[in-house]
């Protein structure tokens, strides 16, 4: 007689109990993975775009600013997320720069992203805007623009990503530095004896 190889009904249940159980232990691990992924792409794509602005400022020998657009043709936000745009000129008494002056325009980064600036001092200085951030022909960046950025989706602060943008256009990523989640984006300034200040979401 013809052995049967089939599974039996309860083999296929115990099976199917099996890969349920591990589908529901996978599915949080991977969902948090594409989350830190996204604020770690957005994070990158910021300081990738400052380092273009920074580079175009030297290389025209004139300043170059990069802020937060709503429309891509105009500094009118302080919701980076909603877009970027980088063009030849100052923002402060030019937020709405002429087609010939645009370098470049990002558009509406991401929906589940707030991406946020802010000064790099504990007292924000006169004239900083949380809007856009300028470029001297030397590299620089100008008068009291240098500041800090955070990327935070729905888990809040302990999950954000941050950047640092220093006094002479340098960039670099933010670092949680006491072990505690949060990241720090008020750097050491051994000028000013500044303290790191943990990031928050706003």
């Amino acid at each position: 007689m013809k052995k049967d190889c089939g599974f039996t009904l309860l083999e296929l249940i115990v099976v199917m109990a099996i890969g349920a159980i591990l589908t529901v232990l996978a599915v949080p691990p991977m969902i948090t993975a594409l989350q830190d992924n996204r604020l770690t792409t957005q994070m990158n794509q910021i300081a990738g775009l400052l380092t273009y602005a920074r580079k175009e400022a030297v290389s025209r020998r004139t300043t170059v600013s990069a802020c937060a657009t709503s429309n891509g043709a105009a500094c009118n936000t302080v919701n980076w997320e909603a877009g970027i745009l980088i063009f030849v000129g100052d923002a402060a008494t030019t937020p709405t720069p002429a087609a010939a002056d645009t370098l470049k325009v990002i558009g509406d980064l991401s929906d589940q992203i707030t991406i946020r600036r802010q000064s790099n001092t504990d007292v924000v200085p006169a004239g900083f805007n949380n809007g856009y951030l300028r470029f001297s022909g030397s590299g620089m960046i100008e008068s009291s623009d240098a500041g800090s950025f955070k990327a935070c989706d729905d888990r809040g602060a302990t999950e954000g990503r941050g950047l640092i943008i220093n006094g002479i256009g340098q960039i670099r990523g933010a670092t949680d530095s006491d072990n505690d989640g949060t990241v720090e984006i008020i750097f050491k300034n051994l000028l000013t004896a500044l303290t790191d200040t943990e990031a928050t979401c706003f």
